[in-house]
């Protein structure tokens, strides 16, 4: 059980959530005209290792603490990738 005695994964009409990689997998077709992804939590399958907003210790907590922590149930990190790259809001 989760929080407040919800299940972990299910959202408030009880439905299951899908997975970030599952929603990765149906959303990686779907682009905006710009061809970016819609916005997204981050997967596992995202690459953010070329992440650079300009801030050590944004591009860190995303390559190193992000997925760890939504995995978790911490937190939860919401991307906009290009072909699976995760980008910087600028680049939209």
């Amino acid at each position: 059980m989760g929080v407040n005695g919800r299940a972990f994964g299910r959202g408030d009409s009880g439905t299951k959530q899908a997975a970030p990689e599952e929603v990765a997998a149906r959303t990686r077709g779907a682009r905006l005209s710009n061809g970016y992804a819609p916005v997204r939590k981050l997967a596992a399958t995202d690459q953010v290792d070329a992440f650079d907003c300009g801030q050590a210790a944004l591009n860190q907590f995303l390559q190193r603490y992000a997925l760890v922590n939504q995995k978790a149930n911490s937190a939860q990190t919401y991307v906009c990738c290009h072909d699976d790259v995760v980008v910087e809001p600028s680049d939209v």
